[in-house]
């Protein structure tokens, strides 16, 4: 339904996201670099 009237080349929805999608904003990057940073001080004080 959604390929013929949107013209997709893929499924637009599935459980796991598809990096091809990502809008890498500076908002993505400085949030990506928070989590990054939270998870490596969690695993280097652990």
């Amino acid at each position: 339904m959604y390929h013929d009237h949107f013209g997709l080349y893929t499924a637009p929805f599935s459980l796991s996201p598809h990096l091809h999608f990502v809008f890498r904003s500076t908002a993505f990057e400085e949030t990506m670099a928070h989590l990054v940073y939270g998870l490596e001080a969690a695993r280097t004080s652990s």
